[in-house]
């Protein structure tokens, strides 16, 4: 286990009004994931997560490499946008500092 304080993980979870809005996540995520293809170093990875508990609860976990910086970054603030029509949208920034790799 290696201690690091690169990179950032944002988190944007959304609980949808209703189980019928899975499709607007996916598309959601289809859109940004596209559009990241124009900026590859923008982050490391994005997935999308669903909760065992609640169909209708919903999380983004954008990697970014290295941090953008303090506060809210553009990336995230434009899926938080696009998510609020579709239920209660909760963003938060955070800064790894214990990585294990399984691989090592």
């Amino acid at each position: 286990m290696q201690t690091t304080h690169e990179g950032q993980v944002e988190v944007v979870v959304v609980r949808l009004k209703s189980v019928r809005d899975t499709d607007v996540v996916r598309r959601v995520f289809q859109e940004m994931t596209a559009e990241l293809k124009q900026f590859p170093d923008a982050l490391s990875s994005v997935m999308l997560c669903r909760s065992r508990l609640s169909e209708n609860d919903w999380a983004f976990f954008l990697h970014h490499a290295r941090s953008p910086g303090t506060g809210e970054t553009v990336i995230g603030q434009k899926l938080a946008e696009a998510l609020r029509s579709a239920g209660l949208v909760h963003r938060r920034e955070w800064t790894p500092c214990l990585v294990h790799d399984a691989g090592s």
